[in-house]
């Protein structure tokens, strides 16, 4: 079916839906940008309710968040703040609801305690299982947490990584994860934070969406769609298309998680993710030392590597041959001092776009670590040694120690002359 907005009555009161939300009743409430609306299953159509304050001053007509709190409703809403409703008061085909209590900033205060809201945009609210509520406003640096027994903390997300937190969800053990510009921060239960980033790449890793996915989150920034282990909190780029998804969700009965973009659901299999096998692994690399010339005479093999002078250039082209339409393949690459040091500081590069530059490198010996982006381990690992410059060179060093004797040697002589 498909339900929109129209001039019929009780039909759905906007076209944009912020939220879809299933409370303990079964009954399916959407947060709208025109009011609260609740299925009804038995007309197959909608109430709608407009909650406003007390003075009917903050009305909750734009809609973002909505959760359930020992039988009321805590309503986000943009513009109007928080309203905390008893769930007895929907017990009419819809039509405008008196909050029994409005928080927002002239009146900040919450069951006797000052939540310390910065506006009236929220954003998104959170019950976790241990009956904690986050509430998350717009253009705000902090993360409020409203603890059972009344306590108000705010953790500073602004301060913790230098962005402004944006979404939250839950995982399957009940810890929160809040995602800001770059990667997220993970509280446990003691409510410590853990800050996760995501790998350097060239694209805006604005969040868009997180969802809790198996034993982790996924979160869809501008550019891509990362996975974070929910037991070791490490972070792998998903091998999907670079598209703006800005909803994820994940079905708990078909284990298939669904990602929303323009005009387009992508439907994915985690489970072909973790299988193991490597679909798309490198088969070919061709260097440039400098010349601007890649020919097949370079292709090298993994036992094969390059010598560079120092402060040289290196491009470096890579490609698992596969240019079936439609195919994509992106690849990201480390400088390590060992073909075991896997972990962490992977340079990510952009969707299609397989050429590696790496200029200015300084004397050593070093393994350019390659690998296509979804696999786990590197596929190729090309050794590379950089030469010393001219005056840390070893027959610059024989030529200071041949300087060094004749004029040991020319002192010594004219001491004996000189006697």
């Amino acid at each position: 079916r498909w339900y929109k907005a129209s001039d019929k009555p009780h039909s759905l009161s906007h076209n944009h839906i912020r939220t879809i939300k299933e409370d303990s009743d079964g009954t399916i409430w959407f947060a709208t940008d025109g009011g609260l609306n609740r299925y009804n299953e038995a007309t197959d159509n909608f109430d709608v309710f407009h909650i406003v304050d007390k003075d009917g001053q903050y009305a909750s007509n734009w809609v973002y968040a909505l959760e359930e709190d020992c039988g009321h409703f805590i309503i986000g809403s943009y513009l109007g703040g928080l309203h905390d409703v008893s769930k007895s008061k929907f017990n009419i085909p819809g039509g405008v609801i008196v909050a029994d209590q409005s928080i927002n900033v002239s009146s900040p205060f919450f069951k006797g305690n000052n939540l310390r809201l910065r506006n009236n945009l929220v954003s998104k609210v959170l019950k976790d299982v241990a009956g904690n509520l986050w509430i998350l406003c717009f253009n705000d640096d902090l993360l409020t947490e409203l603890k059972p027994d009344g306590r108000v903390i705010g953790h500073n997300i602004a301060k913790m990584t230098g962005h402004r937190p944006n979404q939250l969800v839950l995982d399957k053990w009940g810890r929160l994860w809040c995602a800001f510009k770059g990667g997220v921060v993970m509280f446990d239960k003691d409510d410590t934070g853990h800050i996760v980033r995501f790998p350097k790449t060239d694209g805006d890793e604005s969040a868009l969406a997180i969802e809790k996915v198996g034993d982790g989150v996924w979160v869809s920034t501008v550019s891509n769609v990362w996975n974070i282990d929910g037991k070791t909190l490490d972070v792998n780029l998903l091998p999907f298309p670079q598209k703006s998804y800005k909803s994820i969700y994940a079905d708990s009965l078909t284990r298939k998680v669904y990602m929303g973009s323009n005009d387009e659901i992508t439907e994915v299999d985690p489970l072909m993710l973790d299988d193991g096998v490597v679909r798309a692994s490198i088969k070919m690399v061709l260097a440039d030392i400098g010349d601007g010339i890649f020919d097949l005479s370079r292709l090298l093999p993994e036992e094969q590597g390059l010598t560079l002078p120092n402060h040289g250039s290196l491009n470096l082209i890579v490609s698992n041959l596969d240019y079936t339409p439609g195919a994509s393949q992106r690849y990201s690459y480390k400088l390590a001092q060992s073909r075991t040091d896997t972990v962490g500081k992977w340079i990510i590069l952009p969707e299609d776009f397989n050429t590696i530059s790496l200029s200015e490198l300084k004397m050593g010996d070093y393994y350019i670590l390659l690998k296509a982006v979804g696999t786990l381990e590197a596929t190729y690992a090309v050794p590379l040694h950089v030469h010393a410059p001219w005056p840390l060179s070893w027959w610059a060093f024989c030529l200071y120690f041949l300087t060094i004797f004749s004029v040991m040697a020319y002192i010594i002589w004219y001491m004996r002359r000189r006697n």
